[in-house]
């Protein structure tokens, strides 16, 4: 894959759905991903996980990300999947306590030879580009440690976030490990942390990193990949009616989620006047109607 500086939509769970995921590749993501998947419930073939894993031909280039420890897992998975997504990527960075518990995410941090094993292990079991993500240690030593990890599997590049575990979404993001990383690879670097703005891009850029990811700054607002291309911020009201096309593609494609558009909504109000007030009134919205009635206050 030629990622050279390429925006990539980061996999985020409970919101990288295809109607979110094709507003952000219409509003200038050029790569997208979906969600976390569970090799596990994958390779069992349970239902709402395979529909997780469904994807249409607008969003490529697309990435599938997954998680897991066990090797026969990942087998079963690729097997069902690799046909629909241009590559396979691999969490190793959720700090989320229900996937650490598992061994899997970042809790495989503290296990670099497995993290190779399952690299080389998918690598040899498919014929799409394999990626990793991962976040950053306490020094980064460490940080090129774990990404080596992935590069002496055969990783065709490699994803990280400039957090440790530790930090979880809070802090600061080191920018200096992601370029020590990415002095010390030979295989591409994706920088990820904090991207939400041409401001916070350009300090990204800063880590010579070949590519770049978006997550959070895109929850409630795909735009933001436009954003940070062009330097100017999208308006409340345009920000308002992307919620409506969100709404009706899922409705296009049979994946009406009212609370997921709620989720969606509740992180466009904030930073402008009587944001808390219509927050209020949104998440006490039950359907879409009443959903609507808030909506149209807002672009009176």
């Amino acid at each position: 894959m030629n990622i050279k500086n390429k925006l990539f939509l980061a996999p985020m769970a409970g919101v990288n759905d295809i109607p979110f995921r094709l507003l952000c590749k219409k509003y200038g993501a050029d790569v997208v991903m979906t969600e976390m998947i569970s090799v596990n419930a994958l390779s069992r073939n349970n239902q709402a996980t395979l529909r997780l894993a469904e994807t249409v031909k607008e969003e490529k280039p697309i990435g599938i990300q997954l998680f897991g420890t066990r090797l026969d897992a990942y087998k079963k998975s690729v097997e069902l999947i690799e046909n629909n997504f241009d590559f396979i990527d691999i969490n190793f960075g959720c700090p989320a306590t229900k996937v650490i518990k598992q061994g899997a995410g970042s809790a495989l941090l503290k296990r670099p030879a497995k993290i190779k094993e399952l690299v080389e292990f998918l690598v040899s079991n498919s014929k799409k580009p394999i990626s990793g993500k991962i976040r950053t240690a306490s020094n980064k030593e460490d940080s090129l440690k774990t990404a080596s990890m992935l590069e002496e599997g055969g990783a065709s590049f490699v994803i990280v976030h400039g957090r440790t575990t530790g930090q979880g979404y809070s802090g600061n993001v080191n920018y200096e490990h992601i370029k020590y990383i990415k002095e010390n690879l030979q295989i591409p670097v994706v920088g990820n942390g904090d991207i939400k703005d041409k401001v916070s891009l350009e300090k990204m850029k800063s880590t010579n990193a070949d590519a770049f990811m978006i997550g959070r700054a895109a929850i409630g607002n795909p735009m933001v990949f436009t954003e940070v291309k062009k330097g100017k911020e999208t308006s409340l009201d345009k920000k308002i009616k992307v919620l409506y096309e969100y709404w009706d593609l899922s409705k296009k494609l049979n994946r009406q989620d009212f609370n997921k558009l709620k989720f969606l909504s509740l992180a466009v109000m904030k930073g402008f006047n009587q944001a808390a007030r219509y927050r209020e009134k949104l998440s006490l919205a039950k359907n879409f109607d009443e959903w609507d009635k808030v909506m149209s206050l807002l672009q009176m």
